[in-house]
């Protein structure tokens, strides 16, 4: 029953034995606590994003990416090394991460009217579809599978984190990877097929807890995998749909 994600991994070391059926994980309770933590994210994000065009004047922008990104990073480090915290630092880290959100969709939406909205829209739809397969039996998660992820997971981190700190210092190795280029569009349409398929590995660490036994206070856990999940994968659908849509306009 490991999981590859720290906020889950390990948790069925505290199940409950012979609980009633109350005090045990459910996939509703999980479910209600994922849509908690989105729906903080997407308050917040809407909330930026509405006083960043009619309020907040412009030199606001960066200071709410500042703000939101080192909230972000401070909770969600928080997050993955206190299990017992994620009710706080989870709530705490979405509402952060969708201050990041709302900036960075005013940013591109103001240069490319509708992908904000095309890019939610994705991410719905995929999500749908991705928990749809599972919950059908149509794709099951193997040990292989498992393995394979969690080392491409942390593959992606370590380039980049590497790219970033070689772009400090060679521009062209950021405008390969982040720029105007189609080796650039490649790489971010393999990054949303690397997420969806990782919503695969969050789903099954969901079913494991659930059929377990886990105890009820870790749906906390595996909503906050999820949501962290959700949230990537937006991300990334906006960033592809920009550079189309960059791409179109030129053409």
């Amino acid at each position: 029953m490991k999981g590859s994600n720290p906020s889950i991994n390990k948790m069925q070391d505290y199940c409950y034995g012979g609980e009633s059926a109350e005090n045990l994980a459910s996939y509703r309770g999980v479910a209600l606590k994922t849509l908690f933590f989105c729906g903080m994210a997407f308050a917040s994000a809407v909330v930026t994003y509405i006083l960043l065009f009619n309020l907040l004047p412009s030199s606001t922008l960066y200071l709410m990416i500042g703000l939101g990104g080192a909230g972000a990073l401070i909770f969600g480090i928080i997050a993955s090394f206190s299990r017992d915290t994620v009710k706080i630092t989870g709530a705490l880290y979405c509402l952060c991460e969708g201050i990041l959100i709302g900036a960075v969709s005013a940013i591109c939406d103001a240069a490319y009217r509708g992908v904000v909205l095309i890019s939610l829209l994705s991410t719905l739809i995929t999500l749908a579809v991705m928990v749809s397969l599972y919950a059908f039996g149509v794709v099951k998660v193997g040990h292989r599978f498992r393995s394979f992820m969690t080392t491409a997971l942390i593959s992606v981190c370590f380039i980049q984190l590497v790219v970033f700190l070689v772009s400090l210092f060679v521009p062209a190795v950021y405008n390969l990877f982040y720029g105007d280029c189609w080796f650039a569009m490649i790489v971010s349409a393999v990054m949303v097929l690397f997420v969806t398929l990782f919503l695969l590995v969050d789903l099954d660490n969901i079913a494991r807890m659930v059929d377990g036994g886990m105890a009820k206070k870790y749906e906390w856990n595996a909503a906050y995998s999820l949501s962290l999940s959700v949230l990537w994968l937006y991300l990334e659908f906006l960033e592809l749909f920009v550079r189309i849509f960059g791409r179109s306009r030129r053409d």
